[in-house]
């Protein structure tokens, strides 16, 4: 669904009333989606599963969801599990030749 749809639930979000599990995973919300769902669960007050899981949401927005937890009274669990990615990169396993050790074609 990506951001623009993430946009849109959580506008739908903010004035619904029944909804009360929310399956987003695997949908490529991104940072910028799940800034818009942690903005929607400061007023929701009927969402009480969400799952965000498997989804491009960085360090930043990550918080920004932590915070509206604090504010919302009715999620009691929340799956983020596979789904940050932090602003330092990790460290890969796989190694690539150094300059030095690279072969000139030519």
């Amino acid at each position: 669904i990506g951001a623009v749809g993430a946009q849109h639930i959580a506008e739908a979000l903010q004035v619904n009333a029944t909804i009360t599990k929310l399956d987003l995973s695997n949908n490529q919300i991104g940072a910028v989606g799940a800034q818009h769902i942690a903005e929607a669960l400061k007023v929701n007050a009927t969402v009480t599963v969400l799952d965000l899981s498997c989804n491009k949401i960085d360090d930043l927005s990550a918080q920004h969801i932590a915070e509206a937890i604090k504010v919302n009274k009715t999620v009691t669990e929340l799956d983020i599990s596979i789904t940050t990615r932090s602003a330092t990169p990790a460290r890969s396993t796989s190694r690539r030749p150094s300059r030095s050790t690279q072969r000139s074609h030519g």
